[in-house]
């Protein structure tokens, strides 16, 4: 009989609750096993053991096999329990029945606050923990907003910030505030140790934090990762402001994906900027346009960075420069006519820099427009950085690969490093036929 429910309770594949036919199997067998008991003790068979001295033995027997049968029953018990409720010890087989498909329980991924138009954004963002999401609803918000908490989502749905009166306060660069519409980064001390460039510095490293959804109008600056870490921005608008569009200092695993940036202009300026020794960078998808001060996009001093897919047009300087970095992935963009004078020229006008960086790969990437009167201007410029303006590098290994340059002044120009190509097209041929071929 032992034998028969211990069958009963080890055919199954899958840890939930049993099923009707094996609930009914089993519930017979009990059935069975409590027949047996009423002739053990209610039954014509029972009076007469009761009343006969010599069948004694016979009804302890009975008595030992209904004692196991009810701990079979009470076994039986604790494991459909632990089959309807999901507890089972890691040590134990897990016992499951086979008509029945497994879901898994639902994960708490926080509370949801939502803020409309005429509340403050920075409130809930105070007040949310991590895991929470911050939604904005659409409207015109004033304010400049601070994300210190770890794992938190701020979503905007047709949300418009505006850059209010009140000063910026902690975490400005160089003492004078910039005045970034969204900062992400613990509080701030007053200094970074050894910095050449920045007094006000985050305290310990953000993580975690995604920021998506809304626009930017005007404002000295638009969004800054300090300290960051699994950080992503992206589908955010970001025009007219002052300064950067995007900024990530000092900080890894950085997204930024599927911006758009128009008119960001300060001095030495760029659409998006990535510095402070920075790993992991992911820049894919972006466009900017009008980045009038700076390169649209700039790597400087950081290392493994993927610069992919954005349509970069109408910068000062480059369209994408990297001084000083390491590990940098440049493929499959739009450089167009960056070709706008400002400070940040140093005598050139390029689609592509690469100043003082090693093993640097420029793939599949079409560059056009870079012509100037007054300039050198270059489809591709790659070689070592000066000492007058930054901290002097050699260039180091350059693969070009399967790129488009086209009514360019100079499609590719090598000063410096160890370049190696294929697969480039240059209309009209190059001057770098080794490199790029008609």
């Amino acid at each position: 009989m032992s034998n028969e429910i211990d069958e009963l309770l080890h055919r199954s594949a899958e840890p939930l609750r049993p099923s009707a036919a094996f609930e009914e199997r089993l519930a017979l067998k009990i059935l069975e096993i409590m027949e047996e008991s009423d002739a053990a003790f209610g039954g014509t068979d029972s009076v007469a053991l009761q009343g006969d001295v010599a069948a004694e033995p016979e009804r302890r027997r009975r008595l030992r096999s209904l004692v196991g049968a009810v701990a079979l029953i009470a076994v039986a018990a604790l494991v459909a329990g632990a089959l309807i409720f999901g507890e089972t010890d890691d040590r134990s087989p897990v016992i499951t029945d086979p008509n029945v498909t497994t879901t898994s329980l639902p994960v708490d991924e926080g509370d949801t606050i939502a803020v409309v138009e005429g509340e403050s954004i920075q409130d809930a963002l105070d007040r949310a923990k991590s895991g929470d999401t911050v939604v904005v609803e659409a409207g015109v918000y004033e304010e400049r907003l601070r994300i210190r908490t770890d794992g938190l989502t701020l979503e905007g749905r047709g949300a418009v910030l505006k850059a209010p009166s009140f000063p910026e306060g902690d975490c400005t660069f160089q003492g004078a505030g910039f005045g970034k519409q969204i900062t992400i980064s613990k509080p701030c001390t007053t200094e970074e140790p050894g910095a050449r460039t920045y007094n006000d510095w985050p305290t310990a490293r953000i993580s975690g934090v995604t920021v998506s959804g809304f626009t930017i109008d005007g404002g000295a600056a638009g969004i800054a990762v300090l300290r960051g870490s699994e950080i992503t921005v992206r589908d955010n608008e970001i025009r007219d402001t002052s300064g950067f569009g995007l900024f990530a200092h000092n900080s890894s695993s950085v997204r930024f994906e599927n911006n758009a940036m128009a008119n960001v202009a300060s001095a030495r300026e760029s659409g998006i900027w990535v510095a402070g020794d920075s790993v992991e960078v992911v820049i894919a998808g972006n466009s900017i346009a009008d980045a009038r001060k700076g390169p649209g996009i700039f790597v400087l001093e950081s290392r493994e960075i993927e610069v992919s897919g954005n349509t970069v047009a109408g910068a000062c300087g480059a369209g994408v420069s990297a001084v000083n970095a390491l590990d940098v992935l440049i493929s499959s963009n739009l450089f167009e006519a960056n070709t706008v004078q400002c400070e940040w020229n140093f005598g050139m006008v390029n689609g592509v820099s690469v100043g003082g960086s090693d093993r640097v790969r420029i793939v599949g990437n079409t560059v056009s427009g870079q012509s100037h009167a007054a300039l050198a201007a270059h489809g591709l410029w790659v070689g070592d950085t000066e000492e007058a303006v930054f901290e002097m590098s050699p260039a180091g290994s350059i693969e070009i690969v399967g790129n488009k340059f086209a009514e360019n002044d100079i499609d590719v120009a090598i000063s410096a490093g160890t370049a190696t190509g294929s697969e480039n097209v240059c209309d009209p041929p190059s001057e770098a036929p080794l490199l790029c071929t008609g």
